[in-house]
């Protein structure tokens, strides 16, 4: 997604710092810019012109993931934050820090899944074949543990006294998370039922189990 704009200033250089202060980047960042017109100074201030220059950006992929996050989350007061990034080919995780934030994650994460899904539609259009993964405090890595140790435990009690086992409800993608934990269990049925909120899931012990 490419970014540019145009500045007037007294000289080249002034220009190109007015630039890209506006664009939010500095001197260390890759940008190329285009001299549309030199300085003139003209006689007795008659006839002079400023330099005029095309600053042109395109903001790296966690660029432009930083600055969304960072519009979003200014508007919480006292939200001191911190954000990181590990990119692991077209799968960029994000996992943001900070204080005063929890109010994004919502009950079961449901917040902040609906800003993944969010910030994956705005990434599409400006980037392609890539996905943000999106954590705040690793909130999904220690609930996808804990979502793993609960699998664990209630298929223990399923193996031990040869009965069908229910889930309570769960949304969507964590039912996901434990279905694809338990797929490889060759012990275990694992299935969905109910519907809407009600749905959970069920595991039973196979025959010869």
């Amino acid at each position: 997604m490419l970014k540019e704009v145009l500045v007037s200033a007294k000289n080249q250089e002034e220009a190109i710092k007015r630039g890209l202060e506006l664009l939010g980047i500095d001197e260390d960042s890759k940008y190329n810019f285009e001299i549309l017109e030199h300085p003139k100074r003209g006689l007795l201030g008659i006839g002079s012109k400023e330099a005029k220059v095309v600053i042109r950006y395109t903001p790296t992929i966690e660029e432009f993931v930083s600055e969304i996050i960072k519009s979003l989350i200014k508007e919480i007061p006292n939200s001191n934050f911190s954000i990181e990034f590990n990119l692991n080919q077209n799968i960029l995780f994000v996992n943001i820090k900070g204080e005063n934030i929890g109010c994004l994650i919502g009950r079961h994460g449901l917040i902040l899944k609906s800003l993944e899904f969010l910030l994956n539609k705005v990434i599409k259009v400006n980037f392609d074949n890539f996905k943000v993964v999106l954590d705040i405090n690793n909130y999904w890595k220690n609930r996808t543990l804990f979502l793993y140790e609960l699998s664990d435990k209630l298929v223990k009690k399923c193996i031990k006294f040869k009965r069908k086992i229910e889930f309570l409800p769960l949304p969507a993608h964590e039912r996901k998370v434990i279905h694809i934990y338990l797929s490889k269990r060759s012990d275990i049925t694992v299935y969905s039922v109910g519907t809407g909120k009600d749905r959970h899931i069920v595991i039973e012990p196979v025959n010869n189990a």
